[in-house]
């Protein structure tokens, strides 16, 4: 072989080696998926009427505490979801579930349901993440879940994600937190999605249902399983806008429209010791 084409091969083969090409299909797959349009006025290709309950998933009882300012701020800035749903349905433990109906016992349309999931996270913290699965459980083949973490803060109406929808779209969700140059560094392991805030309809779930539980059965990350849900799921997914996906301390542009607040790591605390404040003294 001439040397010129051996140099030309080894330095194609350092390139692909540094570059990854289908590495970088697996982490970036996520920004191919469609962004959620949403009709103005309702027409023929809009689901005007859909059937869907509300989740708040609390594992712990500092979660239950923060799920009830979650129902609270539905309640009173989401109204035109709330009173379209059959219900808020707080996620926790069977044996969280007294404490959770003590605790929301003055909180309208919410109810506390006790799970225990099949299977736990392989991570230190947040075992019991899983437990969003249960939601299926709780509705019919062809109604939906729109589910939130109870760490999340809701700013504004999301009427609209369920009455403004094209008919074909069956599950959205939002990005994770991670930037672009992030994801790249996490590989194949990179999460697309967020599990804090995401709405579907139970039939989609359902077909991946397999795969979901096996993945369980392994202690995959949540957020690595909504993303494979999402992306078998083609067109019938697509991503939701930052502003259902703020942080506190971040992504500052998109608090001027946002909706929904998400907190995490050492922000979850801060929420958690605000709102049992706002318990305690009003």
């Amino acid at each position: 072989m001439p040397r010129k084409r051996l140099v030309l091969l080894l330095l194609c083969a350092s390139l692909c080696a540094w570059f990854k090409p289908l590495k970088l299909l697996q982490v970036f797959r996520i920004d191919y998926i469609e962004r959620c349009s949403f009709k103005d006025q309702l027409t023929n290709d809009v689901a005007d009427i859909k059937t869907f309950k509300i989740f708040i998933g609390a594992g712990t009882k500092d979660y239950v505490v923060m799920a009830s300012h979650v129902a609270l701020s539905l309640l009173q800035r989401s109204e035109k979801l709330v009173n379209a749903s059959s219900g808020i349905y707080v996620l926790t433990t069977r044996e969280n579930v007294e404490f959770c109906r003590l605790t929301l016992k003055d909180v309208e349309q919410t109810s506390c349901v006790g799970v225990t999931p099949k299977f736990q996270q392989n991570t230190r913290t947040h075992q019991e993440v899983y437990s969003k699965f249960e939601s299926v459980s709780y509705v019919d083949d062809t109604e939906w879940v729109v589910y939130f973490d109870a760490d999340t803060v809701i700013l504004g109406e999301l009427h609209q994600l369920m009455h403004q929808l094209p008919t074909w779209k069956k599950i959205m969700a939002v990005k994770d937190f991670p930037t672009f140059l992030q994801r790249l560094g996490k590989g194949r392991g990179a999460w697309g999605i967020n599990g804090g805030f995401l709405a579907f309809e139970k039939s989609l779930v359902l077909d991946s249902w397999g795969m979901i539980e096996s993945m369980m059965g392994q202690g995959v990350n949540d957020q690595i399983i909504w993303s494979q849900v999402m992306f078998r799921a083609g067109k019938k997914s697509c991503i939701l806008g930052l502003e259902y996906n703020c942080r506190p301390n971040t992504h500052r542009r998109c608090h001027q429209n946002a909706k929904l607040i998400h907190y995490s790591s050492n922000a979850k605390h801060a929420l958690y010791y605000y709102v049992r404040h706002q318990q305690t003294y009003g």
